[in-house]
């Protein structure tokens, strides 16, 4: 008797919980959602771009009284005094309606020793000093002439024997919100 009781209570429960889905459904068959989708536009956009081409890099000992070319500036050894300028073209191109690109020098701590400064000035065709590149929807292009200058503290007591790396020194391109200062 115990199987007949047991049937007849799970039989009981499985009526009812399908009475009670069926109410909390309300009507199911006829449950739907409105729906509509149109395009916002007949055309596409795309996304800018940044690319910059370095040209190779010329070294000069511009060294009052010195001023010569270095034809191989991993030879050249600085002392107190010594001023090294390189200059380098650098063709960005500038692909965005509201692109803004600001200019400087990156480098790491360390990459210097103490009494070695560096300082870079991006110039255009008329010689004026570039800190600000915009670009433009079909694309614009900025020929540009860098000039790294290397700086030897000519008062400097340290600093023997150290390395300048010139691989860790770079030119910075960064694009800025369009409306930044």
């Amino acid at each position: 008797m115990s199987n007949t009781t047991t049937t007849k209570g799970a039989v009981k429960g499985t009526v009812a919980a399908a009475a009670g889905v069926a109410v909390l459904l309300g009507g199911a068959g006829t449950f739907a959602l409105w729906n509509a989708e149109g395009a916002i536009g007949t055309a596409s956009t795309a996304t800018g771009s940044l690319t910059a081409t370095f040209g190779d890099t010329v070294w000069t000992d511009d060294t009052p009284g010195a001023e010569n070319a270095i034809p191989d500036i991993g030879a050249f050894v600085m002392v107190p005094g010594d001023v090294v300028v390189g200059t380098a073209d650098v063709d960005v191109t500038a692909v965005g309606e509201n692109l803004r690109i600001d200019t400087g020098l990156d480098y790491a701590d360390g990459t210097l020793p103490d009494d070695v400064d560096v300082s870079v000035v991006l110039t255009d065709g008329a010689d004026a000093e570039v800190t600000r590149l915009s670009g433009s929807n079909a694309g614009t292009t900025h020929d540009l002439t860098a000039t790294v200058t290397l700086r030897f503290d000519e008062s400097a007591t340290g600093s023997m024997s150290q390395e300048v790396n010139l691989n860790a020194i770079a030119i910075d391109l960064q694009q800025v919100a369009p409306g930044a200062p």
